[in-house]
């Protein structure tokens, strides 16, 4: 229940990275089962866990592989520094991981959105392809460095989030 969230206590313990985790995502497998993810604040390692059971509140999570930077395929090979990592199930159980950043630290830059392909690659292991990157222009005092998010409308239309990296001086819609 989104307006009453409950502390699971049987995820994993993520010891190696519980100090300096960036990322954590979630996705929900064509099976029922989940698939944890966690990465560092730059997301160039993940650990994959996958569920036993279809139930978050009773599921135990079984370590799955741990895939590094220097294995990612595609045309554009290159991984940004993401601080967000959100996964897409396509209708016909494909899995598609986007990841949001921008090029340069501080305020200079370009903001981007790059989609990966990911699967079980040889001997299961985790194969993740670079297929598509996109410039984004942000409206206002938008950052994809300091945050994104995604979100696939009833009509099937991507929106993508981004918020500001440091909203104390100036005032966004308002808030």
């Amino acid at each position: 229940n989104p307006t009453a969230p409950e502390r699971l206590d049987n995820v994993v313990d993520h010891s190696p990275l519980s100090d300096e985790a960036g990322t954590a995502t979630l996705p929900k497998l064509q099976d029922g089962r989940f698939l944890l993810v966690f990465g560092p604040p730059d997301a160039n390692i993940l650990d994959f866990y996958v569920s036993s059971g279809t139930d978050l509140r009773t599921t135990a999570f079984d370590f799955f592989e741990t895939w590094k930077e220097g294995e990612l395929t595609g045309d554009d090979s290159g991984l940004g520094n993401y601080q967000n990592l959100n996964f897409l199930t396509q209708c016909d159980g494909s899995l598609f991981l986007i990841g949001t950043h921008r090029n340069a630290a501080g305020g200079f830059g370009h903001d981007f959105i790059d989609l990966f392909r990911v699967t079980n690659g040889e001997a299961s292991n985790v194969a993740i392809e670079k297929v598509a990157k996109k410039h984004l222009i942000c409206s206002g005092n938008c950052h994809f460095d300091a945050a994104g998010g995604i979100y696939v409308d009833p009509a099937g239309q991507l929106v993508v989030y981004g918020t500001t990296h440091d909203n104390d001086r100036v005032p966004v819609n308002g808030f």
